[in-house]
């Protein structure tokens, strides 16, 4: 069979210039779409938005400073929907066994009260170009996400793992800036800068009755009003113990006068880190020298942002998996009487502690910059035949300029669940262009 779904549409838009210095735009439009319940699956999205070029106008025209100048706002709403085709629909799978014979189970239960994830967004911010050398924009923006689509873990006597629902709110706000600067413009030489940055936050806001909704593998992330999206929800590791060797959680990370624990079962969970870094952004500078050549290279950077190491759990496990996984060369680095200051504890055969477990031990900063590209070139100057020929030498992800965790790769998903690792490509690319 073939899975489908439909959306029907009704669109309107209109926009509105005066004297290039005023801009005014509005659209709206109702969307029904056959993956949402049959009482919710119809809605109305609008914006509407405006600008002002202020270099426009009289007292502003003839100033260098502001070659070009403009305002700008907008708010508007939009919509998300399922990835699922049938989420709404209570659905029977025939994949399920009974001894020998096959057999039909539920599989999903319905709910025709599912909706339209809804997001109402604000933005404001300036374009401002100074002597027609450097041109800064700036960015405020504001997203208040409700009745978010998420797959709910459910109770096991329900016969479901999830379900799918609308719940709670999520603000994802936050700042970008770019920058565009001609340095450095001569006959023979010119050097232009390209500059951004951004400040995210995405925060849980509301949830039904306030109640926390823990998910993820084992349940290591946590929906909670105030935390952010991607929050991991661990045992917090304090370290090994220097006389004994043995591995110590906070029995209750909120309060560490509770005091520690041996054993993983006796740990409680906390927050121990994001997903979601705080900044990311990248720096593009570009060379033009001796006429025909040109250099250029992309630097990017993620600050304030966690991983989850799940290849840890197998490479560091303290003798839990002696006789099945071979460890890495830093987990040699584990206590002995001679070496009380050990980065990791005593390796125990079949370790009744489990410090291997998932904790925050686990939790590495995804905190880097890399080098992300590399190009050199040079223009032929031949005008018999070609327009244009242009040979060049490119790399991209070369080398890693720093980072906080070097052992392994911090490019991750967002939701900062680090699996296998398969290493980031990096290529090395000698090309020809040709133009007639």
């Amino acid at each position: 069979y073939q899975e489908r779904s439909f959306m029907l549409s009704f669109l309107a838009n209109a926009n509105y210039d005066y004297a290039n210095k005023y801009y005014l735009s509005a659209s709206w439009r109702r969307d029904g779409s056959s993956r949402l319940g049959t009482d919710s699956r119809w809605a109305d999205f609008f914006s509407v938005s405006g600008a002002w070029r202020l270099s426009e106008e009289e007292f502003m025209k003839d100033s260098d400073l502001f070659s070009n100048f403009k305002v700008k706002a907008s708010y508007g709403t939009n919509g998300n929907l399922p990835g699922s085709y049938y989420a709404y629909k209570g659905l029977y799978a025939a994949t399920a066994g009974y001894g020998s014979q096959s057999g039909i189970y539920w599989s999903n239960p319905d709910n025709p009260n599912l909706g339209w994830e809804k997001s109402q967004n604000f933005n404001v911010g300036f374009e401002w170009t100074m002597y027609d050398r450097v041109t800064l924009s700036a960015e405020y923006y504001n997203k208040l996400t409700s009745s978010l689509l998420f797959r709910v873990p459910s109770s096991a006597v329900t016969g479901f793992d999830v379900y799918w629902s609308n719940l709670g709110k999520l603000k994802n706000n936050g700042v970008e800036v770019e920058i565009s600067s001609q340095n450095i413009r001569r006959k023979n030489f010119s050097w232009t800068t390209d500059f951004n940055f951004t400040y995210q936050r995405s925060i849980v806001k509301e949830l039904p009755d306030g109640k926390d909704v823990p998910y993820g593998d084992g349940n290591m992330y946590i929906h909670r009003e105030g935390e952010s999206m991607y929050t991991f929800y661990l045992p917090e590791w304090k370290g090994v113990d220097p006389d004994t060797g043995l591995g110590e959680f906070w029995i209750d990370p909120s309060d560490h006068s509770k005091g520690t624990t041996n054993y993983y079962s006796e740990a409680g969970s906390g927050v121990v880190g994001k997903g979601l870094p705080d900044f990311i952004g990248g720096m593009n500078n570009t060379f033009n020298f001796c006429k025909n050549f040109d250099l250029s290279f992309l630097i990017s950077y993620q600050f304030g942002g966690d991983l989850f190491d799940y290849p840890g759990y197998f490479t560091h496990h303290d003798g839990f998996r002696n006789a099945s996984t071979v460890g890495v060369a830093d987990a040699m680095d584990y206590w002995t009487p001679e070496n009380r200051d050990a980065k990791y504890p005593k390796p125990i055969c079949q370790n009744p502690y489990r410090w291997d477990r998932f904790s925050s031990r686990l939790i590495k900063s995804t905190d880097n910059i890399r080098m992300r590209e590399i190009t050199l070139g040079y223009n032929i100057p031949v005008k018999r035949y070609f327009e244009q020929l242009r040979v060049y030498f490119k790399t991209t992800n070369p080398f890693m300029i720093w980072s906080a965790t070097p052992e392994i790769d911090p490019d991750v998903p967002i939701n900062g669940y680090r699996t296998a690792d398969v290493p980031v490509t990096r290529s090395f690319v000698f090309g020809i262009n040709m133009s007639f």
